[in-house]
């Protein structure tokens, strides 16, 4: 895996477009690895954080090394600085060791799915997804989402809250984000690298779900 710290410049025209909807932040960010109308390369995910508003400073997880020059060639000086770290596997398996104690910062979309009935020739029951927006409904459902990712958040605060709209597409999405920080207890070692490797929860093309984890 490999990890970026990316400053942008918020002068620049295409950031300030971009960090107004997240999605094309997101297509922007891919550029480091593919042009436009290529797929990024088998196997990889591109997982990410706004982790600071001033500057615009982005944490970018990816499983091959990106090449940010192609995005500045794309667009000159979008980017004021950046920093890729190789993570070595033995250093991924140290941050998942059972019983083991981290800080974290996860920023995701707490939601329920729940179902509702159809209309029609025979009534089905449609699952559908539904944003949490409470504090106390935010840290049950990180308890819930820990257990079934292989920790436990044994201490954790929801620093930033907020309910925002995407544009993908022609589609105008609604999406609940919430950013928890705090202390976790790793129960299931195989889980928790799932979960870093791949992200928790959904709305990862919307920056969310990139789960950080640092010795306490």
């Amino acid at each position: 895996m490999h990890l970026s710290r990316l400053t942008l410049d918020p002068k620049h025209r295409q950031v300030q477009s971009d960090l107004r909807n997240p999605y094309d932040l997101h297509r922007t960010l891919t550029f480091g690895w593919a042009d436009e109308g290529e797929d990024l390369p088998k196997g990889e995910r591109v997982l990410w954080r706004l982790d600071a508003e001033q500057p615009p400073t982005l944490l970018v997880q990816s499983v091959t090394a990106p090449d940010w020059g192609r995005l500045m060639s794309r667009h000159p000086g979008y980017l004021g600085t950046f920093k890729v770290t190789a993570l070595d596997p033995a250093r991924l398996d140290a941050l998942s060791q059972p019983q083991g104690r981290y800080r974290f910062r996860l920023r995701a979309n707490p939601t329920v799915t729940k179902r509702e009935d159809q209309q029609g020739e025979a009534k089905a029951q449609k699952p559908k997804r539904y944003g949490l927006y409470s504090a106390d409904a935010q840290a049950q459902w990180l308890v819930g989402l820990a257990a079934r990712s292989g920790f436990v958040a044994e201490r954790f605060e929801i620093t930033h809250s907020e309910r925002f709209q995407a544009r993908k597409g022609r589609a105008v999405v609604t999406l609940a984000s919430a950013t928890f920080e705090g202390e976790l207890r790793v129960t299931d070692a195989g889980q928790v690298r799932a979960a870093l490797q791949h992200g928790l929860g959904h709305g990862r093309a919307f920056g969310l779900g990139l789960l950080s984890l640092a010795p306490v």
